[in-house]
């Protein structure tokens, strides 16, 4: 009995002891890196680079099921970014002048960028966003 209890006292000192410390560096760490982009949680921008249109041209996010405008802007430079809110990933519809081709987008709140040219515009390719990517993937 008196072994029982002596080890009980004693494991636990024997498990704590083999516990490491670790000393702490003195030399301060700095990062070179390029700070990353953020965004808040709930909202998503588009950061367009089209090439073929002519500044003024508008770029706009229609509703993907009314076709109703939720955001507009326009291209300059042949840049373009579309900001905006959305509660939950849906198909939203990418329009350039208010025109065919659209471009069918599964948008969530994340950081997305759209490269394409005029000419071939239905070929545009979309990054960024991992609710697009599956839609692309399994489209």
């Amino acid at each position: 009995m008196k072994q029982i209890v002596f080890f009980m006292f004693l494991l636990p000192v024997l498990a704590f002891g083999q516990v490491k410390k670790i000393a702490k560096s003195k030399t301060k760490t700095v990062s070179t890196a390029t700070p990353i982009e953020t965004i808040g949680a709930d909202e998503y921008i588009i950061y367009g680079d089209v090439t073929g249109f002519p500044d003024g041209s508008t770029v706009a996010i229609l509703n993907g099921q009314s076709g109703a405008p939720e955001v507009e802007a326009t291209v300059t430079k042949n840049k373009f970014t579309l900001k905006g809110k959305i509660t939950a990933p849906d198909f939203k519809i990418l329009s350039f002048n208010k025109q065919q081709p659209y471009i069918t987008l599964f948008l969530d709140n994340s950081i997305v960028h759209f490269k394409g040219n005029q000419s071939t515009i239905a070929q545009a390719t979309v990054t960024g966003s991992p609710s697009n990517k599956d839609f692309q993937e399994y489209s």
